[in-house]
This record gives structure tokens, sequence and C-alpha cells, in this order.
């Protein structure tokens, strides 16, 4: 099998995945799938991959073999995936072979945003997206892009082409780390756009979008932070520490848990995850934990640990205004006995 195929067949696992867990996710809710309206959606999609199969293997199934049966649904889902699986696989796949496997592709990728609307209106669940390489997002109008609809994924022809020339110079995989990390970074430059608006639903719903691509410790730990704008302070803390189970060196995700449990009042718990932060060596704003272990330690009116918490901070960014201010005033507000005057303000 060629590269080509062997990437294709990836990314149909991942489509077909994200499909499975959709289905998965309506049966499971018995009351719902003998509704009139979701077994209507359940004949639809049946009836067009019928179609499709109908139209590309004629001589392959028998006629009503692909007809709507509820018991058998799920089971001829991972039929199809099998199917594809041994056509991919031939010793020689052909040109058409990769065609139809695109538009198969494709045709999944609409069954699922039809199936995930429908998840997203009548039932609890939040099911996963698939993961973005060749497959990606496709633009929705503004009336579309809400909470209230599903994202749309497919894959481009124009992509297949460039992803073919970068085959060529054996470069696959560097041309789809590129891919994802434009991405990324691009909506991650967009929720932080939105976070300065203070549209903090939009922002979360760009660094969501921003994991579809790459699944960092970074990305996890500003959909906490996203969360926590929101006021959600449960849903952040337990964003952090999904950033650092993913990477148990990334400091941030240390110091905004503990900035999390400094919001909440449980300030001594919170020094301890600001200590953590320091150690960490994948910390580019290495102020900021010890920042907020002053801001902890002031709290609890342990002063002269608060200054030199706060001294330190400023040996790390010399250049913030506000860190020069608040160490003048400490220092100011401390008598010759190393105490604080009465009602001190930082």
């Amino acid at each position: 099998m060629n590269s080509i195929n062997v990437i294709l067949l990836s990314e149909l696992y991942s489509i077909h995945s994200y499909f499975e867990r959709l289905v998965f996710a309506l049966t499971k809710l018995e009351d719902l799938t003998q509704t009139p309206s979701c077994r209507r959606l359940f004949s639809d999609t049946q009836f067009e991959i019928k179609q499709f199969f109908d139209n590309n293997f004629p001589e392959y199934f028998e006629p009503n073999e692909l007809e709507f049966q509820s018991a058998r649904f799920s089971k001829n889902i991972k039929n199809y995936f099998q199917f594809f699986e041994a056509l991919t696989n031939l010793p020689f796949p052909s040109k058409k072979t990769k065609e139809i496997l695109v538009d198969y592709i494709n045709l999944i990728g609409v069954l699922s945003h039809n199936i995930h609307n429908y998840v997203i209106k009548f039932t609890p669940y939040d099911i996963e997206y698939p993961r973005l390489g060749l497959l990606k997002e496709i633009p929705q109008t503004s009336e579309e892009d809400s909470l209230e609809n599903a994202l749309k994924f497919s894959i481009e022809e124009r992509d297949i082409i460039e992803l073919e020339n970068a085959l060529k110079k054996d470069s696959q995989f560097h041309f789809l780390k590129l891919k994802r990390e434009e991405k990324y970074n691009f909506f991650i430059h967009e929720a932080h756009k939105k976070v300065a608006s203070k549209n903090f639903e939009g922002a979360l719903q760009d660094f969501i979008k921003a994991k579809n691509y790459q699944e960092t410790a970074e990305i996890y730990n500003l959909i906490g932070w996203s969360h926590s704008l929101m006021g959600e302070n449960e849903l952040a803390k337990n964003f952090s520490l999904k950033a650092i189970k993913l990477d148990d060196q990334y400091g941030p995700a240390y110091n905004d848990f503990g900035s999390y449990l400094l919001a909440e009042g449980k300030t001594k718990e919170s020094l301890i995850w600001f200590e953590k932060a320091k150690n960490c060596p994948q910390y580019q704003n290495r102020e900021f934990p010890y920042i907020n272990a002053g801001r902890a330690k002031a709290l609890m009116q342990d002063y002269k640990s608060a200054l030199e918490e706060f001294s330190y901070a400023l040996t790390l960014a010399p250049y913030q205004e506000e860190l020069h201010d608040t160490v003048t005033k400490l220092k100011l507000k401390i008598d010759e006995n190393g105490l604080f005057r009465s009602n001190p303000h930082i």
C-alpha cells in the first residue's frame, strides 16, 4: 500500500471513530431511538451510505443488505470501515480507489455533522471531535457557528495534491506536523483576541479547536483558564490537572491550579502548587508563581516572606512596573523590627 493511502486510511479511522461515538451515544438512550425524529435520522444516514455503496460497488452488496435495521446499525458501521480497510490494503490500489475513499470520508463527515447536531440538541453527551490531519474543519456561516451547532469536517483535494507532492520528497510527517501547528497557533491567537474583548465563550471554542490539531499541556491549561474567566473554577482546575498529567514539567499548569485554589480561599494549599511551579523547567514567565506566592503570603500576613517572593519575582521580570510599586510599598510599610504598621494595604 502506498503512503498516501496509509494516511487516508488513518483519516478514515479518525472520522469513523467519531461517527461510531456519535451513534453509540444515541443508541444508549433507548427511549430516544424509538422517537420518529431519531429513527428518521438513522434511516436517512443509512440510506446515504447505501446509495454510496450502490453507486460505487453495485456488485459487492446484496440489494437489501444496507437497509436500515436498528439492531444491526452499529455492527454495519464497523463493516463499512473493514471493507475500506481491506480495499485500501490491496497490493496495487488504483487512483480510483483513492478517490472513492476520499468521497467516503467526506460523506461520513457530513453524516457525523447531522448526528452531532442531534446529539447536542437532545442529549447531555459531550462527544469529542476527531483528530485532525488532512481532515480539517469546514468554515461555517455566522448562523451556524454557535455552541448549538457541531463542527464540520472534510478532506480537500488541494491538500491531497499538496501532500502527494510532499511525499515525493519523503516529508509527509513534516508536512502534516506543519499543517497542524499552523492551525493550532492560529486558533490560540484568535482565542487570545477574544479574551481581550471579553468574549470568553468564543475564546473557549477557539482553544478547543486548537486542541483538535495538537493535544498539549499548554492547550489544556488554556481551556482551563477560559473556564476560570467564566467563573467555572472546578472545570478550570480539572483542565489544569489534565495538563499536568500530560506533561508534569509544564509550570503554568501548577501555577494556575494554585491560583484557582487561592481564589477559593485555600491559601496554604495554593502555596504547595506555586512551589511546584517554581521548580518546573518549562516556564517562560517564571515570575508568576513568585508573584502568586507573594499574594498568598500577604493574605496570611506573613509580610516579610511576601516581600521576598515579590523581590525575587522582580529579579526575573525587572521590566514590570507594577512589581516595582508592590515591592516599594511593602518596604515602606515594614518598620525597623520587620513588622507591618497598622492597616497594611498592598
